[in-house]
């Protein structure tokens, strides 16, 4: 089926105030696409970056059939949107997140939350990933474990940034946040971590937070943190 977008300008910012969001009443909207009775993205007043508002999921209550759960910005004019030398195009955004477990196999966490970043300059045909973020990547409380509901606290935020500078000077740009993971089995299944043997049905990952979205050649923060970029 097809879907229409609204359309706005870059320089753009979400910070995901509007309590109806993604319908939001004086802004564009967003679109979540559904996702049948899976739980997926969702705005929530109970904790936010700055203001009254986030964004948030989790795969806790996912089942394991790795359904893609995606976010997607308005349609964007980038008409005047440049990339320079030092200075490229670029999202940035700030997340809580926190492992709900800590086993790990080989070293990697036994939880399979992924967000990608991707970005489409063609109304949808087609998308160019930009940015993949694994648990340790998304991770910003260390090595503590929040097994139950997570809540950040202020610390908790961290800022990421992505690179978008194939957007520059395009007239129709669409990004999508593309959140997966898995978390309840079918039954409870024995896995071989790296301190031993473990038996769980659920490898689900706690809630991402995600706030304060700005996208284009804003007057933004200059960021300390690196991501990985491809």
């Amino acid at each position: 089926y097809i879907t229409i977008l609204d359309s706005d300008v870059a320089p753009y910012i979400e910070q995901f105030e509007d309590q109806g969001f993604p319908n939001n009443v004086d802004a564009s909207n967003w679109y979540i696409k559904q996702t049948g009775d899976e739980m997926t993205w969702e705005r929530n007043p109970i904790a936010s970056y700055g203001g009254i508002g986030s964004i948030r999921i989790s795969s806790q209550n996912f089942n394991s059939n790795d359904i893609i759960h995606e976010l997607t910005t308005p349609e964007l004019d980038f008409t005047n949107q440049f990339s320079e030398s030092g200075s490229p195009l670029a999202m940035y955004f700030n997340l809580a997140y926190a492992r709900r477990l800590p086993y790990k196999i080989d070293g990697k966490s036994i939880i399979s939350d992924n967000l990608k970043i991707l970005i489409s300059r063609d109304c949808g045909e087609s998308w160019i990933q930009r940015a993949s973020f694994d648990v340790e990547d998304l991770n910003t409380k260390g090595d503590s474990i929040v097994f139950n509901t997570y809540v950040p606290e202020a610390s908790d935020w961290e800022e990421r940034y992505v690179n978008i500078q194939i957007a520059a000077n395009e007239p129709s740009v669409i990004i999508k946040f593309q959140f997966s993971g898995s978390g309840k089995l079918i039954e409870e299944e024995a896995f071989m971590v790296d301190n031993g043997t473990i038996i769980t049905n659920n490898i689900g990952g706690n809630w991402l937070y995600i706030d304060n979205v700005r996208i284009g050649n804003g007057e933004w923060e200059t960021l300390e943190y690196d991501i990985q970029e491809i």
